[in-house]
């Protein structure tokens, strides 16, 4: 086994390399992006960024055993984001089933599995999501990370990449039209992802 660096930790996870070496290296790899994302995605108050920062990176040295490379470590944290700020709005950070303890063999205790169902749908969509993802052109996706994932103003964005900022929006509408369309197409052709019971 080689260091862990940023460029390799999906790997490193997957090997099962030291959880607490590991998350170090999340931590100092992805922590920033983390923030950025949870900024994007649930608002600004510095106090609550740090909690839902601190939040996703405990649920990811929690969880990191669950981790099974089926999407990227980076996919994989955004979705912790995404859960925080959903506690966050529902006023359930603080929620004590939220956070199982650690037993004297040092395992967590994990919640029930979730309705079959319910993972079958988000399954689904997700791989329809990945798949309209993949078929974006290269540089539609950039702007789309870079704006959605990273959090960046368009203006930001459009500097980036040498855009003006009505650019960007005539961009970003486009992108996003088009992942809709991609998407709906995508979901369509998942096999059992119709509607019919």
């Amino acid at each position: 086994m080689g260091k862990t660096t940023c460029d390799n930790l999906d790997a490193a996870i997957l090997e099962g390399r030291d959880p607490s070496s590991l998350m170090e290296a999340v931590a100092t790899c992805l922590g920033d992006e983390i923030r950025r994302f949870a900024e994007a995605r649930c608002g600004s108050r510095r106090g609550d960024l740090d909690d839902i920062s601190q939040d996703v990176l405990l649920a990811a040295q929690r969880y990191l055993g669950s981790f099974r490379g089926e999407a990227s470590l980076r996919t994989w944290l955004y979705r912790l984001v995404l859960s925080a700020c959903s506690r966050r709005r529902r006023g359930r950070k603080n929620d004590p089933a939220l956070h199982r303890p650690i037993d004297d063999t040092g395992a967590v205790e994990t919640p029930n599995a979730a309705d079959p169902e319910m993972e079958l749908m988000i399954s689904e969509r997700l791989s329809a999501l990945q798949a309209a993802l993949r078929d974006l052109r290269a540089e539609d996706q950039e702007l789309l990370r870079a704006v959605e994932w990273e959090g960046l103003s368009l203006d930001e964005a459009g500097r980036r990449h040498g855009l003006t900022v009505p650019a960007m929006k005539s961009r970003m509408f486009r992108i996003r039209r088009q992942l809709k369309e991609l998407m709906s197409s995508k979901f369509a052709e998942t096999p059992g992802a119709t509607s019919e019971l």
